[in-house]
């Protein structure tokens, strides 16, 4: 539902914002293009406030950075000195660490 309601202000923003933005272009064309893939679409008319939230829905999506950072570290030390430290402390406390 929400792609078809984001379809019919694509369409209308196409006509009105032709040059303004080529990121924002390309993708509303991506998304008039791919439309096909999902069967027969209807255009269901939309409010103002839709309107507006479908514009900065995708103003957030090209704006905002999308990156993914992973860290491979190396615990081998870290366990080790777990092991180390684990019966000093039940010895010292008389709990027992998870």
């Amino acid at each position: 539902m929400i792609f078809l309601a984001l379809l019919g202000d694509v369409k209308q923003e196409v006509k009105v914002e032709k040059n303004k933005n080529k990121k924002l272009l390309k993708l509303k064309l991506l998304l008039l293009k791919n439309s096909d893939q999902y069967g027969e679409i209807e255009n269901i008319p939309m409010t103002a406030m839709r309107k507006v939230i479908a514009k900065r829905m995708v103003e957030s999506y090209l704006t905002a950075p999308t990156f993914t950072l992973n860290y491979d570290i190396d615990m081998t030390e870290v366990i080790a000195l777990r092991k180390k430290v684990l019966e000093p402390i039940l010895e010292t406390t008389g709990k027992k660490l998870q």
